[in-house]
C-alpha cells in the first residue's frame, strides 16, 4: 500500500517535479492539495507556477495576487507575478512588477535582465542600459547579455561602452553573428577602423542585418550588392531597399536609384526613410511642401539617445541661444506663457526658461519628448504635429519659438497661420531656419529645406506679423563649415 504524501512532501515533490519539466506530475500534486482545509502556505505560488508554464498568464496572476497577499515581501512569487504580467501582454505592469520586487531585492540580478531585456524587446533601447548593467555585474560571461548592454549603451550614446560590450560578447561566443556586426555598426560610428561584419556574414550569410551592417561598412560599389541580398532576404521591409536606393543615387546610378525609392514607398506609404524628398533631389518626382511627419519622427526617434551629445559636441548647436539673443535685443522680457514649437529633447527651453510663466512644449517625436519632460523644465509636453498642435491653442500664448524645426517644412505658409492664431496681441514668434537663395524655399541635397528672407518677410506681411528681427546667423557646423542661418523674430500687433 502506498504511503500518503503529507502536504509539505507533495509540494516538494511537485515543486521538484515541475522544475524537472514534468508540469502534468505537478498539477495533478496540486490538485491533490486544493481541497485540504487549511490550504497549504505554497499552493497558491505552485499554481501561479504552473500556470505560468502553461501559458495561462491571467490565471497565473490571480493565483500569484493570492501567494502574495499571504506573503507580500516574498521575492520569488514577485518576480513569478512580474513574469505573468507579460505574458498577458500588461507591459506597463510587468515594468511596474519588476519595479517593485527590485526595490525589496536590489541585487536580483535575473530581475534586471529580464527588465533590460524587456525594454530591448519594445526597442527602448536607452532605458535598457542601467538595468543590463545591474544585471552584468553578476553574470558577467553571458555574452547575449553582454550583446543587449552594448545595444543599450549604443543608443544611450555610449559608444565607447558598448564597443567594449560587444567585444566582450565575441569573446564569451566568438560563434555567434550579431555582436560582430553590432560592434562594426560602433567603430564606424566612431570612425575606428577595422571590419567585424565581414565575419557576421561568413558565420550567417542569410542574416539580413549582418548584411546591411556589413554594406554600410564597404565603399558604395561594394556595398551595393549586400543591400540587394539583404532586400532578396527581407523583401517586405523598406530598410534594405532604402540602403540600396542610397548607394546607387550616390553612385549616379539615376534610373536605378528611382526605382528603389519607389520600392520603398510602397512598402513604407507613411515615408517614414524621407523616399519623397530623395526622389525630389534626384529629379525624380516633385518638391514636397514638407517633410513626411514619419519621417521626421523615425528620424528622431533614432536619434534621441545621442541627440544632445552630437549637437553640441560635433555640431556646435547653438540654435537656442541665437533665439535667446534675438529676444532680449528685442526687449522681450517675462514672466511669458511659452510654446516651444518642436521642443526637441529641450535645449531651447532650457534656454528661455527664465523667461516663462508656463513653457509648454510640443514634438513628433515620441522619443524626444521623453527626454524633454524629463529636463523638468516644461508644464506640459505632449507628442503631435507641430501645425495642427499649434494652431489648436487659440490664443495661448506671449510667445512661441521654433529652434531649427522649420528646416524639414517647406511651405511656412500654415506655421505661420498657426502661430498668429496661437499668439496673443503683442505677442512674439521666434524662429530659426536655413538661409535660402532667391525668393522663396528650396530643398538642399541634406533633404532639410531653406527659406530665402523675401519670402520669410511676405509671409509675415500676408498673415498680419510685423517684423522686429530678421538677420544671418549660424546656428551650427556641419562637416566643420559654418551652416548660413537666419534668425527670425515677429510680433502679432
Amino acid at each position: 500500500m502506498k504511503e500518503q504524501l503529507s502536504a509539505e512532501q507533495a509540494l516538494q515533490q511537485a515543486f521538484a517535479h515541475l522544475d524537472a519539466g514534468r508540469i502534468g506530475e505537478a498539477r495533478k500534486l496540486a490538485r491533490s492539495l486544493e481541497g485540504q482545509r487549511p490550504e497549504p502556505q505554497a499552493l497558491p505560488y505552485l499554481l501561479g507556477l504552473i500556470s505560468l508554464r502553461e501559458g495561462q498568464g491571467r490565471k497565473a496572476a490571480q493565483h500569484l495576487t493570492r501567494a502574495l497577499a499571504r506573503t507580500p515581501g516574498a521575492v520569488p512569487p514577485m518576480l513569478a507575478m512580474a513574469r505573468a504580467q507579460l505574458q498577458q501582454n500588461r507591459i506597463a505592469e510587468g515594468v511596474s512588477a519588476y519595479r517593485r520586487l527590485l526595490s525589496v531585492a536590489p541585487d536580483l540580478a535575473v530581475a534586471w535582465r529580464e527588465l533590460g531585456d524587456l525594454h530591448i524587446v519594445h526597442q527602448e533601447f536607452a532605458a535598457a542600459a542601467m538595468p543590463l548593467r545591474r544585471s552584468a555585474r553578476v553574470w558577467k560571461a553571458l555574452a547575449p547579455l553582454r550583446n543587449n548592454l552594448g545595444i543599450a549603451e549604443r543608443a544611450a550614446g555610449n559608444s565607447e561602452r558598448a564597443a567594449e560590450e560587444f567585444r566582450i560578447a565575441l569573446i564569451l561566443d566568438p560563434a555567434t553573428a550579431k555582436p560582430y556586426a553590432n560592434l562594426a555598426g560602433v567603430l564606424r560610428r566612431l570612425n575606428r577602423p577595422g571590419n567585424p561584419a565581414d565575419f557576421a556574414v561568413r558565420i550567417a550569410p542569410d542574416d539580413a542585418a549582418c548584411r546591411i551592417e556589413y554594406g554600410q561598412s564597404l565603399a558604395d560599389d561594394l556595398a551595393v550588392e549586400q543591400f540587394a541580398e539583404a532586400a532578396r532576404l527581407l523583401p517586405d521591409q523598406a530598410e534594405p531597399l532604402w540602403l540600396l536606393a542610397e548607394a546607387l543615387a550616390r553612385l549616379g546610378r539615376t534610373e536605378e536609384a528611382a526605382e528603389g525609392y519607389r520600392q520603398v514607398l510602397s512598402l513604407d506609404p507613411a515615408d517614414s526613410f524621407g523616399a519623397q524628398l530623395a526622389l525630389a533631389k534626384l529629379g525624380e518626382g516633385a518638391t514636397p511642401e514638407r517633410a513626411a511627419a514619419a519621417h521626421i519622427s523615425a528620424l528622431y526617434d533614432q536619434y534621441a539617445g545621442s541627440f544632445d551629445q552630437d549637437l553640441l559636441g560635433n555640431l556646435a548647436y547653438r540654435g537656442p541661444e541665437v533665439i535667446l539673443d534675438g529676444l532680449t535685443r528685442a526687449g522681450v522680457t517675462g514672466p511669458l506663457d511659452i510654446l516651444d514649437a518642436g521642443c526637441g529633447t529641450g535645449l531651447a527651453g532650457l534656454a528661455v526658461k527664465a523667461l516663462a510663466r508656463r513653457l509648454d512644449g510640443i514634438d513628433l517625436s515620441e522619443k524626444m519628448a521623453e527626454q524633454a519632460h524629463a529636463r523638468g523644465v516644461y508644464d506640459s509636453v505632449v507628442v503631435g504635429d507641430l501645425v495642427p498642435e499649434t494652431a489648436s491653442r487659440t490664443g495661448a500664448y506671449d510667445l512661441v519659438i521654433a529652434a531649427d524645426v522649420l528646416i524639414y517644412l517647406g511651405d511656412l505658409a500654415p506655421v505661420f497661420a498657426a502661430a498668429h492664431g496661437a499668439l496673443r496681441s503683442g505677442g512674439h514668434f521666434a524662429f530659426t531656419v536655413e538661409r535660402g537663395e532667391g525668393v522663396s524655399y528650396s530643398l538642399q541635397p541634406t533633404g532639410r529645406f531653406a527659406h530665402a528672407e523675401p519670402y520669410l518677410r511676405r509671409l509675415a506681411a500676408a498673415q498680419g506679423f510685423s517684423v522686429v528681427l530678421l538677420h544671418a546667423v549660424v546656428t551650427r557646423r556641419e562637416q566643420g563649415e559654418p551652416v548660413s542661418g537666419l534668425l527670425c523674430l515677429l510680433i502679432r500687433p
